[in-house]
């Protein structure tokens, strides 16, 4: 027996279909900010969704079928608001009730909109032709588009697990994306000359007047067991010293001072190499151990600025211990990267990391 579904009947499951997709779209939690590509691949799953909501939402209208031109754009029309208005009514939603509503998650709704609506009117109002091809591939265009975000991220984290233990080396654009730069200006990628005079890729970025200008690296792999010390090369471009502090934090950090590392350098001009033992980073919470197996943020920052002042980061990494036959704690002590620092640690700073550095952002 042969299952027949009237025109009225299809349009309230399209209908019904679209407002469940609606729902899921409001009700799916925000994901976690340590996975970029999960972040990323949730944006894009916005894109997906309006996309399929907009189809749905053309086949529940009546303005299909055997009608004019003019009335079948003119549902499209009708359907690409109705599906806008939605996606815009989500994130309100979202927002008056303390979810992640989001200006940017809209924009990625009305570009699936968009997209589906390209591809609705390629296959229903014009025939085989170059207008046809040209709607679709404008389509596509917006689709892949709005996934490249997705799969950058996806790709940059196999590099990133393959580079390790370098957390960056600055060779390639789409490293950049590991930081959170809005506290730095004008960064771009560049080189420098380390304290060898060997040339070395780099991320130069200028520091701004203020309180705490500077740059994290927030997606990297967190796993740093094994390993002796985080180490990197910072340059000065400036004539005079600069103070910058370095926090570093897990996932069990409750934005207290006293549950992260904190430490200070004074960069003299020129080139500094960095070195920070990981057994003073797990040390330094009061009441616990730093968890070096979930490592969530490295941030590196100047205090307060009254003119703004350029550095230039290269060689971020962690470097293994020397001896692995001993315990952990003393591996972490005993394996600096073979080479000495020219920053030198900050004498403001307290050697009991409790007690914090002078300055450190919240």
């Amino acid at each position: 027996m042969s299952l027949s579904l009237q025109p009225t009947t299809s349009r309230r499951i399209a209908l019904t279909t679209s407002a469940v997709v609606t729902a899921v779209v409001f009700a799916a939690p925000a994901p976690g900010v340590d996975l970029r590509s999960a972040i990323a691949f949730h944006d894009f799953g916005h894109v997906l969704a309006f996309g399929f909501v907009t189809v749905l939402l053309w086949y529940g209208v009546p303005f299909r079928g055997r009608q004019s031109l003019g009335r079948r754009m003119g549902g499209v029309a009708a359907v690409v608001l109705a599906a806008i208005a939605l996606g815009v009514l989500v994130e309100i939603l979202q927002w008056v009730t303390g979810g992640n509503g989001d200006v940017d998650d809209a924009i990625r709704d009305a570009a699936g909109t968009l997209a589906a609506a390209l591809l609705i009117l390629a296959l229903t109002t014009t025939r085989w032709g170059p207008s046809r091809v040209v709607l679709s591939l404008a389509s596509a265009i917006v689709v892949l588009t709005a996934a490249y975000p997705a799969l950058a991220a996806f790709s940059d984290e196999s590099v990133a697990r393959a580079q390790f233990p370098v957390l960056a080396s600055f060779e390639r654009q789409i490293e950049l994306s590991r930081f959170d730069l809005r506290r730095a200006e004008h960064v771009e990628l560049s080189s420098t000359e380390d304290d060898r005079g060997v040339t070395v890729p780099a991320m130069r970025l200028d520091l701004p007047v203020g309180r705490y200008p500077g740059f994290a690296l927030r997606y990297f792999p967190r796993d740093w067991r094994g390993y002796a010390a985080l180490s990197l090369l910072m340059v000065n471009r400036a004539p005079t010293p600069l103070t910058v502090g370095i926090r570093i934090d897990d996932a069990r950090h409750n934005n207290e001072r006293t549950d992260r590392y904190d430490g200070s350098f004074t960069l003299v001009p020129g080139p500094n190499r960095i070195e920070i033992p990981l057994s003073a980073v797990v040390s330094a919470p009061r009441g616990r151990l730093l968890d070096i197996a979930q490592i969530r943020t490295v941030r590196i920052f100047a205090g307060s600025l009254t003119e703004p002042r350029q550095v230039l980061s290269a060689r971020l990494r962690s470097c293994r211990a020397v001896n692995h036959s001993r315990s952990r704690a003393n591996a972490v002590q005993s394996a600096p990267c073979r080479y000495s620092g020219a920053a030198q640690r900050n004498p403001e700073f307290s050697q009991d990391h409790h007690a914090g550095p002078r300055f450190s952002p919240g």
